[in-house]
């Protein structure tokens, strides 16, 4: 980006706190020119995958279970046992009182930490006892099934202690990681959506809300291939908007164009924010999955209030059994498919059941939903990633 851009940069937010200007990873980058949406067939990876999710669920209940106990009196099991107060103990528990899957589940969880530099690993020993214990499980066999009494109610016990864990929108996580990044390089633009919601080039689609815009991935490329539409775009980090408008400044897209608001989108407080905005489309990427679930149904329902009659929702996120999932630690585990990352933002993993629901609940009628499968092939290593995202198109009813 050249001094000359930046100034005029800086000029499109005034007022506004300073942005960085070492250049937009957008830039000058034009429409993807193919789209992948079926690489491989979901069903049949989840069922390679889902006893890795089930087994790093089981000791993350355990870690969680764990963690209560060491902060009171110690608490004892329904065979008379002490529960194990330390978290490699409570891990052991966990892969030995399981469901009877195989040794590999645990011993796979063990590796994705180790994997994951990110994230802190168990340890040597921690991970030999989870092989240990699944094993000891297998060896005994599985005369006891789901339907056994002990373990519904440790099954009982640790789903009370995952619910007490805190599961709050961090939204001030949110504005560290975008001051931690601002010259809005962390994020590509998403120049497939464009092949994934062609309605958004439609002469029609002349106006879009995007919740959670962030630092304009995804709307950018909208703006710059449909030169008939504008946006509204809400975000609950101030700095992101920022960097928003730089980036969009810096593409020569015009200010008038672009209108910005921050909003905590889960407040259900916020809903007047978003009244009246008669959205021909609106954009939630990879946002609805930073929301504990008790709060992605109050997000929705903005979104509703923020669409015209016959408008169309677009949501793109992660999906149930994504590479991403099967690679987070146990620590990290706070309930059924949502985790707390070591910056202390959320994520959450959506089956196709989950969204309807949820979309159902707010109002929506379901035009489009399924499992994007893409395979990723790490060039230096020759590795394929297997990344499941979720595809949406819901519709606020014509006579709503």
């Amino acid at each position: 980006m050249t001094s000359a851009s930046c100034e005029a940069a800086h000029a499109a937010a005034p007022g506004r706190s300073s942005v960085a200007c070492s250049g937009y990873v957008g830039q000058g980058a034009r429409p993807a020119a193919e789209y992948h949406e079926h690489d491989f067939d979901w069903e049949e990876h989840a069922a390679e995958v889902r006893h890795i999710v089930e087994a790093q669920e089981a000791a993350g209940r355990a870690l969680r279970a764990a963690e209560q106990a060491s902060s009171g009196a110690t608490s004892w099991g329904t065979a008379g046992e002490p529960v194990a107060a330390n978290a490699a103990g409570a891990a052991c528990a966990a892969a030995a009182a399981g469901d009877g899957r195989s040794e590999q589940a645990a011993v796979v969880v063990a590796e994705r930490q180790r994997e994951d530099q990110s994230a802190p690993s168990l340890s040597k020993s921690t991970s030999a006892s989870l092989q240990g214990a699944a094993s000891r499980r297998n060896r005994e066999g599985r005369q006891s099934g789901p339907g056994s009494g002990t373990s519904a109610e440790a099954a009982a016990g640790a789903a009370a202690a995952a619910a007490a864990a805190s599961t709050s929108y961090e939204g001030d996580r949110w504005e560290v990681f975008y001051k931690a990044h601002p010259s809005a390089r962390f994020f590509k633009e998403r120049r497939y959506l464009l092949l994934e919601f062609p309605f958004l080039t439609h002469p029609d689609c002349r106006h879009v809300v995007e919740i959670g815009a962030g630092c304009g991935s995804s709307i950018l490329p909208v703006l710059k291939a449909n030169p008939g539409s504008r946006t509204t775009c809400t975000d609950i980090s101030t700095t992101c908007l920022d960097q928003l408008l730089a980036a969009a400044a810096a593409e020569g897209i015009d200010r008038a164009r672009v209108a910005v608001f921050p909003a905590d989108a889960t407040d259900p407080a916020a809903g007047p924010l978003f009244d009246g905005l008669a959205a021909d489309a609106l954009l939630i990427m990879f946002t609805l999955s930073a929301v504990p679930p008790e709060q992605q149904l109050v997000m929705l329902q903005h979104a509703w209030r923020s669409l015209a009659p016959g408008g169309r929702l677009m949501i793109r996120d992660h999906g149930l059994y994504d590479m991403v999932q099967l690679r987070i630690p146990p620590e990290q585990w706070v309930g059924p498919n949502l985790y707390k990352r070591g910056d202390g933002t959320m994520a959450y993993f959506f089956s196709r059941e989950d969204m309807a629901a949820r979309a159902r609940q707010a109002g929506f009628e379901v035009t489009e939903l399924k499992y994007v499968t893409v395979v990723n092939r790490n060039r230096k290593s020759g590795l394929e990633l297997r990344r499941v995202f979720i595809h949406c198109v819901f519709t606020k009813p014509v006579a709503a």
